[in-house]
């Protein structure tokens, strides 16, 4: 968006996220020096706004005097300053979002902005997928490590060299180690650790056989296991 200013002038330039369940925009990104009432993470309805005009036709849409403007609830943008504004629909293989220039002087955009913007939004819906993508990838990755965390058995994962690659809270109390410690280790170590040193580990049963393989066994403290 930056570079972009070399071309095209603005006071104001966001990235508005479209919620499909919700049916709202949230504005993801935003560049401006002015004082605003709208920054970033503040959600906007669908009706009554030239972004959700955008959206809901997948076409652009010039405001050349917000003074004159059909969309009542761009009259926000009125109060702060802004005079017109340039809105580019962002989609890539599904409607994500809009781009939006905004201008404190009337008539700022024309045909010919929107003629630059365009190719430039295919690129920006691109890294805009990607972004919201990384988003979602790692809030699942968090709620993993919650479920991962919450269950009471000790459980670990290991790699086909029979290393420990993540062991959950429980097991990580039980061998006094922190996770950083543990990952790399091999698991014969970890059943030493525990007061298994005796107990063969099945993984090499469990990936000859591909199938599950489970034991009954007594620790040193005299403690019955399944493992």
């Amino acid at each position: 968006v930056m570079e972009l200013r070399r071309l095209i002038d603005y006071s104001r330039a966001s990235l508005l996220l479209y919620r499909e369940q919700q049916d709202d925009l949230l504005i993801y990104a935003l560049d401006t020096e002015m004082r605003t009432r709208m920054p970033r993470g503040v959600r906007a309805p669908m009706a009554g706004t030239s972004a959700g005009w955008v959206v809901r036709n997948n076409r652009p849409w010039i405001s050349h005097d917000l003074q004159q403007t059909p969309f009542p609830l761009d009259r926000k943008l009125l109060d702060e300053g802004i005079r017109s504004t340039i809105s580019i629909p962002l989609s890539h293989d599904r409607m994500l979002g809009v781009f939006n220039f905004d201008s404190t002087v009337p008539g700022r955009y024309s045909e010919r902005d929107l003629a630059l913007l365009l190719p430039a939004a295919k690129h920006i819906a691109i890294a805009l997928e990607n972004a919201t993508l990384f988003e979602e990838i790692s809030r699942e990755k968090k709620e993993w490590e919650r479920t991962f965390d919450a269950i009471t058995d000790l459980v670990w994962i290991e790699d086909d060299r029979r290393r420990v690659v993540r062991a959950n809270l429980a097991l990580l109390r039980a061998a006094g180690l922190a996770a950083d410690e543990l990952a790399g280790r091999p698991c014969t170590e970890l059943l030493e650790r525990l007061g298994l040193g005796a107990t063969r580990c099945l993984c090499d049963e469990t990936r000859a056989g591909r199938r599950p393989a489970s034991r009954e066994f007594t620790g040193a403290s005299g403690g019955i296991y399944q493992f």
